[in-house]
């Protein structure tokens, strides 16, 4: 029998963190705080047209699909569609399906448009990732990059965002990062956090100036 939440149409949020469920349950169109992260659904059945029109969510303003590896685009782009410009946060960290491709056609159809927390944690994002994100996120305030391959040169767009400033940025276990990439993100005023294994060098310098 098939777990669904749809009749609970007063469900503003809804927390299915680590369930073993397989298929993803019908849910309430006004929800707007759905935490999904690493789950065993198997997202592409939401593909077909029909299993689509469950998951209308045009209140949606949370969601959290991290550690999701079944999660394709497709899938993804059903879940946002209903909310887009709603949506302020966002977890894709660790969804091994959603490469730079999918990243930057989220960007391009304005997926992001309203997002003020963006997380992307151990994600395929490089510089030329991280410039899109800085030239396409009116309303950014809060991104995490950590374990990913930007380097200086990202940090940088990122810094001089042409569309309101970074405040808070995440760059732990980015190898290609410098100090001093570091050191030109705080001197700018953004919150910058930084670390990761002793074991590891610092990433190269670059010319920020």
């Amino acid at each position: 029998m098939q777990v669904g939440f749809s009749r609970l149409l007063n469900l503003r949020s809804l927390n299915l963190c680590g369930t073993r469920l397989l298929r993803l349950p019908k849910l309430p169109p006004k929800i707007r705080h759905l935490y999904l992260n690493a789950t065993d659904i198997q997202f592409s059945e939401l593909e077909g047209s029909q299993s689509s029109e469950d998951y209308t969510l045009h209140d949606l303003e949370t969601l959290d699909l991290s550690l999701n590896h079944l999660l394709t685009y497709p899938a993804l782009q059903i879940l946002l569609k209903p909310s887009k410009g709603k949506l302020t946060e966002l977890d894709l960290s660790s969804c091994g399906q959603i490469d730079k491709a999918a990243i930057h056609g989220l960007i391009t159809n304005g997926y992001l448009d309203g997002i003020v927390d963006l997380r992307l944690s151990n994600s395929d994002v490089e510089d030329f990732t991280a410039e899109a994100i800085a030239g396409s996120c009116p309303k950014l305030k809060k991104l995490n990059l950590s374990g990913t391959k930007i380097t200086g040169v990202g940090v940088k767009s990122l810094v001089q965002k042409p569309h309101g400033m970074i405040e808070e940025l995440c760059l732990n276990d980015c190898t290609g990062v410098s100090l001093d990439a570091v050191a030109y993100a705080e001197a700018k005023g953004i919150n910058v956090s930084f670390r990761f294994p002793d074991s590891v060098k610092y990433g190269k310098r670059i010319r920020l100036s």
